[in-house]
């Protein structure tokens, strides 16, 4: 029988999800851990426009709707 646990926490002052994974396998166990900085869709249009990408777009899904904060998805088109 395997086993899987996690735990999921934000820290936010530093933006941050922090994951932690245990694997369970009879007496094996072995722990995993994830951390992911989180980007607010102005800091990403920035981000871009710094690295030379000329036009970038926020929308809130893959259908083209557009992005709000409280959906939980943002998906960027950007061109060089």
């Amino acid at each position: 029988e395997v086993r899987l646990k996690g735990v999921r926490s934000f820290d936010k002052r530093m933006q941050r999800v922090e994951d932690r994974w245990l694997l369970e396998s009879g007496t094996d166990k072995k722990e995993f851990c994830t951390s992911a900085r989180m980007y607010s869709a102005e800091e990403i249009s920035l981000l871009l426009e710094s690295c030379g990408f000329g036009r970038v777009a926020i929308i809130g899904d893959l259908d083209g709707r557009p992005y709000a904060k409280d959906k939980g998805r943002l998906v960027v088109l950007a061109t060089k």
